[in-house]
């Protein structure tokens, strides 16, 4: 949108149960979760304010690009709230002490801030964020997407690993990955000087 890419969520007094868990989960956690589970990268194109739950859904996302009027923030101290959900993927993805300020005063940062913090890739000139969100996807297009799909796989369960498992980790995806018919397939294609033929199956 042009206003906002996503606000977060009603406030109204009778949209409080967005707040409550459902069956022990909450609606917008399991949004968040759709996200990180799918085997594709997602990609977040944003043109307008990201607030509060609307954070989440971009810390979610695998590449996440931004027109450089675009705000980011935490406005929910201001009404009662504490974006713990929001935080508990922000934790991944940014600084604490960025994600504390943010979170304790409500803080809002520009685009220019959010890719400092590394909570965006890159934020452009609007006339630009298109272009360059389709060299993105053209690039994507020619890499291999069952390596990137083990690879997202890979780096969101290594997020929360101490650093020894991560390498016994490591270790076990590569072995697996390099015996795949993509990894033959690209190594062929390496040694003939051609263009790697993809099934595009992840």
């Amino acid at each position: 949108g042009e206003r906002s890419f996503c606000s977060g969520a009603d406030l109204k007094e009778s949209a409080g149960g967005m707040f409550l868990s459902r069956d022990g989960t909450n609606p917008i956690a399991d949004v968040m979760r759709a996200i990180e589970g799918c085997d594709r990268p997602v990609i977040a194109r944003i043109n307008g304010r990201v607030l509060a739950g609307g954070l989440g859904l971009v810390a979610a996302c695998d590449l996440i690009y931004a027109a450089d009027h675009a705000e980011f923030g935490l406005p929910e101290v201001k009404v009662g709230l504490f974006p713990a959900m929001v935080a508990a993927k922000l934790l991944a993805k940014i600084p604490l002490g960025g994600l504390q300020e943010m979170a304790y005063l409500g803080h809002t940062v520009s685009a220019s801030e959010a890719t400092h913090l590394g909570l965006i890739n890159r934020a452009v000139p609007l006339a630009s964020l298109d272009g360059l969100i389709e060299e993105v996807l053209a690039t994507l297009r020619h890499n291999a997407p069952g390596a990137i799909a083990a690879g997202k796989a890979a780096l969101l369960a290594m997020r929360d690993m101490p650093s020894a498992e991560r390498l016994v980790f490591a270790e076990r995806i590569i072995a697996v990955v390099s015996g795949s018919d993509e990894a033959r397939e690209g190594r062929l294609a390496f040694a003939e000087k051609r263009p790697p033929r993809w099934t595009g199956k992840p």
